[in-house]
């Protein structure tokens, strides 16, 4: 079995969803990057953002620009500014 989408959040203007395409069996190992996929609500791809952190649950401050998401491996937070990529 083969986990595609995880973790999802929304804005007015986008929906963020982690991408992961790995086995279940290799979700949570070390190494396992994951790709944040931005869609407009017209269901339109616009961005394939891919960053090397095992992450699952996510949140998106529109105000600062800010992901916040939860990194699996090392059970922290880890924030990404996506200001510059959606302005």
């Amino acid at each position: 079995t083969i986990q595609y989408y995880e973790g999802a959040t929304s804005t007015p203007e986008y929906i963020f969803a982690t991408y992961k395409d790995v086995p279940l069996s290799r979700l949570n190992e070390r190494g396992q990057g994951t790709f944040v996929h931005v869609f407009d609500w017209e269901g339109n791809f616009i961005y394939n953002i891919e960053v090397s952190e095992n992450i699952d649950n996510i949140a998106y401050d529109a105000r600062t620009g800010h992901l916040y998401c939860h990194e699996k491996t090392e059970d922290r937070i880890v924030r990404y500014d996506m200001s510059g990529i959606l302005d």
